[in-house]
């Protein structure tokens, strides 16, 4: 089963989560499960919100929906996310990246940058 890693910056995670998760019916109708939410260890406002999918399509199509599109703006997200699909590889060697693409359909009207970095879980 695919999984999408979608890459994005907030302002203020305390400000963030709690929308986060009023949008859990988007995510639904996207098709996610096992959501998770990493923070960077270093960076707090960096995060990868991590999931699992059947229908890529359906996930894409969703994210770039003015409704996740509003979402994300009243979050405090910064700039546009970045979605990495990802498919099963081999036990040995773990996910294979499918695609990564800056999303910017899906951006808020504001704009920041993606840094690379360590991830850490999320509270």
């Amino acid at each position: 089963m695919p999984t999408l890693a979608v890459q994005v910056t907030i302002g203020d995670y305390a400000k963030w989560r709690p929308i986060f998760n009023k949008n859990k019916p988007l995510r639904d109708r996207a098709g996610l499960r096992n959501v998770r939410v990493y923070r960077d260890a270093d960076n707090p406002q960096q995060l990868i919100v991590w999931s699992e999918t059947s229908d890529t399509a359906k996930a894409r199509e969703v994210l770039s929906s003015p409704e996740v599109r509003n979402a994300m703006q009243e979050a405090g997200v910064v700039g546009p996310p970045k979605v990495h699909v990802l498919a099963p590889g081999c036990a040995e060697l773990g996910p294979v990246l499918l695609s990564a693409v800056t999303a910017a359909d899906t951006a808020p009207a504001r704009t920041g940058a993606h840094k690379d970095s360590n991830l850490g879980p999320a509270d």
